[in-house]
């Protein structure tokens, strides 16, 4: 019997055994939008692939590539499989509750600045190879400022962020990359260290409380 799996999308959901109304509540889009992609009646867009690779931890490329033989993967090329699903969705809904889970969204969390890093390092590298460097750069700062004032409040805040970011000309540029990514690297270990510390604490006081008489 000729399956009737006809995108990658209905694969996936499949896999997780999800119903296409619940797919769409993952993806924050209408039920028949995943209807009518599975139908390859309406091309997935990349803003709608990235929010569901990015709620699932399933491999945007390979969702977007549509190869049904392929068997799905990971961001980082691993089998993707039904635990790193829960793995995902845990970290997504709910603040990391054990040691394991704090240590998982930290190590999530570095890969995908080494990997924005990266991607940034290697756009900018084209474009000035190309002579498209000043428009790109423009493109990405706007971007990345509108991303700041969306997630950043007070606006004051995000201005300062802002604001800080800013490299005058004359300035070392290496030392000051350095040294952001030295900085994001220590407050992310702080963060990750007083998760744990919570989690004892809570654990600790969950353990009491059944001893108690």
């Amino acid at each position: 019997m000729r399956s009737l799996q006809r995108h990658t999308l209905a694969k996936l959901r499949t896999m997780l055994g999800l119903s296409q109304k619940k797919m769409a509540h993952i993806a924050e889009c209408s039920w028949p939008t995943i209807q009518a992609i599975e139908r390859q009646k309406l091309k997935l867009s990349d803003e709608l692939g990235m929010r569901i690779a990015f709620k699932t931890g399933v491999d945007l490329k390979w969702l977007t590539e549509n190869q049904l033989r392929r068997a799905p993967t990971t961001l980082d090329g691993r089998p993707y499989t039904l635990s790193e699903f829960d793995r995902v969705q845990t970290q997504v809904v709910l603040p990391p509750a054990t040691e394991a889970q704090a240590e998982a969204l930290l190590q999530d969390v570095r890969r995908f600045f080494a990997f924005n890093v990266r991607m940034l390092a290697l756009l900018y590298a084209y474009a000035h190879k190309h002579d498209k460097f000043p428009m790109c750069a423009f493109k990405v700062s706007r971007e990345l400022q509108k991303l700041i004032r969306e997630q950043v409040s007070p606006r004051e805040e995000a201005n300062a962020m802002i604001d800080s970011a800013i490299v005058r000309y004359g300035e070392d540029c290496e030392g000051l990359i350095a040294k952001a990514t030295k900085e994001f690297f220590a407050k992310t270990q702080e963060q990750a260290r007083r998760t744990r510390g919570s989690t004892k604490s809570s654990h600790g006081a969950q353990n009491q409380s059944r001893l108690s008489p």
